[in-house]
């Protein structure tokens, strides 16, 4: 009797640790996730301004282009003929 006394309250110990190390890893799962949703909000807001600016730059290259190539493509100057020509 004595016996089954001992391992009943050996089985209730580790039953109780067991319960502590069951809350301690859904304490750390829950602040895992915490930082897993604040990495994940700061990677998306990186994301969309990394597009907005090579949007930005796409468009400041079409530009820079077109003006160059209205540059360079302009007709010169008519002359006007003389009576000699």
């Amino acid at each position: 009797m004595e016996d089954a006394k001992a391992g009943m309250s050996a089985l209730l110990g580790d039953m109780s640790s067991l319960k502590d190390g069951i809350k301690d890893l859904d304490n750390s799962v829950a602040e895992a996730t915490e930082q897993h949703k604040s990495g994940s909000e700061e990677f998306i807001e990186f994301m969309t301004s990394d597009t907005a600016a090579k949007e930005l730059l796409q468009l400041a290259k079409n530009r820079l282009n077109n003006f160059c190539r209205l540059k360079h493509s302009r007709p010169s100057p008519k002359r006007e003929l003389s009576a000699q020509e």
